[in-house]
């Protein structure tokens, strides 16, 4: 899947990414921060677009509220997600 990063220039700041597995989808933040690196996951859900709305709930709620527009893109890739979705039947 695609990374969502909070500025592609400068990756170790952060990126979200949904992936799937055996129970479904969910996201994983990602950043480095003085060497160390931290990761955080979502709740696994049944389809890629909730994933992808709940990571966009919590860039909203946990990031840097300078940076609005890696929220909106997250809601874009659930819209697109959501579209495949419905168009798979």
């Amino acid at each position: 899947m695609t990374r969502h990063y909070v500025d592609k220039t400068a990756p170790d700041l952060g990126y979200y990414e949904v992936f799937s597995g055996l129970l479904g989808y969910r996201w994983q933040w990602r950043e480095v921060a003085k060497g160390v690196e931290y990761l955080d996951c979502g709740e696994w859900r049944e389809k890629a677009s909730q994933a992808y709305r709940d990571a966009a709930d919590d860039w909203e709620s946990n990031g840097n509220s300078s940076n609005r527009r890696l929220g909106g893109q997250l809601r874009a890739a659930a819209t697109r997600a959501e579209k495949e979705e419905n168009a798979d039947g």
